[in-house]
């Protein structure tokens, strides 16, 4: 699935939901890349954002829209297909990285 059509899917099918868009948010070999941040109350009361990589395919899309929906991170319990998608991005910025 084209990112322009996921992109169309998710403000169409999540509307009210802040949706951000972004060249590269550094782990770009993994390609597809979403964040969704839980909502203030639930951060507050200690959610974080989950990372999920390969996002192309419309099962995940699916799964993705009815998690935010049923109030995602800290609300909901993520779906068992997105957790194969599941990651935590490396801490440090890649200008600061070192090679082996």
């Amino acid at each position: 699935m084209r990112a322009e059509d996921v992109l169309e899917q998710l403000r169409t099918r999540l509307p009210g939901t802040v949706i951000r868009t972004s060249d590269c948010l550094g782990p770009c070999a993994r390609k597809d890349v979403v964040v969704v941040q839980p909502s203030a109350p639930m951060r507050r009361a200690g959610a974080r954002p989950v990372w999920l990589a390969w996002m192309g395919d419309e099962r995940s899309i699916d799964e993705l829209i009815a998690w935010v929906s049923a109030g995602g991170p800290g609300r909901s319990e993520m779906p068992t297909g997105l957790t194969l998608h599941a990651f935590r991005p490396d801490k440090r910025p890649a200008s600061r990285r070192r090679s082996a």
